[in-house]
């Protein structure tokens, strides 16, 4: 919590601030949300600092997904965490903008699922040709 409130702290002059200070620091936020549930708190420290500002909220999750510094699964788990006894999905009443970064989680895993099928075919292509050749 203490690193991410540093963070946006430094970086709430704007968003070119924020984003140059997570491009420096993005090994430091990786190093501290190494795991699912600290993830979920990494989310959770950026929804207690900017709670006045909800739509900066989402700025910093959609720029925490650009990164690849979180990702969808911490953000569903997030979002349906309980806030005083209430979820978050109610809590922060903004679906829009939760539908909207739950599209963009669910894009940017969809990419990177692409991307990773993509390496694997160029991967057996090369090896079909190199046994291929062998023959």
């Amino acid at each position: 919590v203490l690193v991410v409130h540093t963070l946006l702290d430094a970086g709430a002059k704007s968003v070119s601030h924020l984003e140059k200070l997570l491009d420096k620091f993005d090994w430091l936020v990786t190093h501290a949300s190494a795991d699912a549930a600290a993830r979920v708190q990494t989310l959770a420290a950026v929804g207690s600092y900017w709670n006045a500002r909800p739509a900066m909220v989402w700025l910093t999750l959609r720029k925490l997904l650009q990164y690849k510094l979180t990702d969808a699964t911490a953000i569903v788990g997030w979002l349906t965490v309980s806030d005083a006894g209430r979820p978050l999905l109610e809590t922060w009443g903004a679906w829009d903008a939760i539908g909207e970064q739950l599209s963009l989680a669910a894009s940017s895993q969809r990419s990177a699922t692409k991307a990773a099928e993509a390496e694997a075919e160029r991967h057996a292509a090369m090896h079909a040709d190199e046994h291929s050749g062998a023959e």
